[in-house]
């Protein structure tokens, strides 16, 4: 059900981008994109404190010490508001790496993207509650209605374009925040007292997954993070718009991946033996091969006239998104090979990898805003870094199986 509903999400994330790519000027959505990036900057001062709660909240509640769960929930809720004040604190400082894009615009939304940081990492910390104390349905319900809201919400893109964005986005973390204060405010023995030893518990547990997922952050941030930093709004908005295009066919290989990650956990504790995991990794690789170019040709041929259609602002963002494509399939596999080193206890060698790919697109990118090869040199550099990701973590795996003795 939870999995339903995160794609519902998706989807209407999907539909939303796109009357969003009708109703807003390139320029303003550029500003919107580069306003999405702030918070990737904030969140490494949580140091891995929620990846912590998600390993040992289930654990102590599996336990059924209740004392032991209220304390980490309190701690970490703790931590999380005075995270919350620096982040709003050192936010101003932040945005002027984006000089590019400053306006009475850009000033305004950095009012509305302080109380998303506020709120998302708060609401953050009750989805964990939620997954952890297993109320999926009612999780469901709140996450879907949610997605209604913000299809209901495009309603002030029409009107308003970027602002419409703003109070579409403000409303939306209100109705989270209230929704999950309502139903799982009860997890919480909410008190100021921050216990260190339960602190630095978390931060310990945490650090290293939050550390890949960190890795994980800096790599999608970083074609948007410097062509907000040297190229002008509306050029980051055609250059966003073009990712849209790129997730939005993503949305296929990374349902299946998230599906399939719990069935390999399962079948590995079960057997201990990789020639599993290795065959559930060759049929995703086969059913890959054979659907997944299907519809990416289509979309390939299909997107100039898609954008001259439905978002003529946009028609620009259609050869980046044309090359972000070629892409498509290699990130599809890192995803799989990723749940596969996940699975077998290397998960330092997935972060090395990523952290490797995450280098060499900075470099990349940077090299070919200086070197004037435009949007479609920040398309390339995205293809080019995937694909050294995609070698590097298939290695790791092949040199796992060979070790094994197991027939590849």
């Amino acid at each position: 059900m939870l999995l339903s509903a995160n794609l519902f999400n998706k989807l209407t994330a999907v539909i939303s981008g796109i009357f969003i790519g009708r109703w807003v000027e390139p320029a303003d959505y550029g500003i919107w994109v580069a306003l999405n990036i702030l918070p990737s900057y904030v969140y490494w001062m949580q140091l891995g404190t929620a990846n912590g709660l998600g390993r040992e909240l289930p654990l102590t509640i599996g336990k059924g010490d209740t004392d032991a769960a209220k304390a980490y929930v309190s701690t970490a809720l703790n931590f999380h508001l005075v995270v919350v004040i620096s982040s709003v604190v050192v936010l101003p400082v932040i945005s002027h790496i984006f000089k590019n894009v400053e306006s009475v615009k850009w000033s305004h939304g950095l009012w509305f993207i302080a109380f998303y940081i506020a709120t998302s990492i708060i609401t953050g910390l009750f989805y964990i509650i939620a997954r952890s104390y297993r109320n999926f349905k009612s999780l469901s319900a709140l996450l879907v209605v949610n997605s209604t809201i913000a299809i209901a919400g495009l309603w002030f893109v029409k009107h308003y374009g970027l602002y419409g964005l703003y109070y579409r986005m403000f409303l939306t973390q209100l109705f989270l925040m209230v929704g999950y204060i309502i139903f799982y405010g009860k997890y919480i023995d909410f008190n100021f007292k921050l216990k260190t030893d339960k602190l630095k518990e978390l931060v310990k547990i945490g650090f290293p997954i939050f550390l890949a997922g960190y890795i994980a952050i800096l790599f999608s941030i970083a074609d948007r993070s410097l062509a907000a930093r040297y190229l002008s709004a509306e050029m980051l908005g055609i250059y966003g718009f073009a990712l849209f295009v790129y997730s939005g066919v993503q949305i296929f290989s990374t349902t299946i991946c998230d599906v399939l990650f719990p069935e390999m956990v399962i079948e590995y504790g079960k057997r201990q033996n990789v020639d599993i995991l290795w065959k559930i990794v060759k049929k995703y690789f086969i059913y890959h091969i054979i659907i997944l170019p299907i519809p990416i040709t289509v979309i390939w041929f299909t997107i100039p006239s898609f954008l001259k259609l439905v978002a003529p602002r946009y028609v620009l963002a259609a050869e980046p998104a044309q090359i972000l494509l070629l892409g498509c399939v290699e990130w599809s596999f890192t995803g799989i090979l990723g749940n596969f080193l996940n699975t077998v206890g290397k998960s330092w060698s997935n972060t090395l990898c990523l952290g490797l790919c995450t280098v060499i697109f900075w470099i990349g990118c940077y090299v070919s805003i200086k070197s004037d090869y435009g949007l479609n040199g920040l398309a390339w550099a995205n293809v080019l870094s995937v694909g050294v990701y995609f070698i590097s973590s298939l290695f790791v795996v092949l040199s796992i199986m060979s070790s094994k003795r197991v027939t590849v």
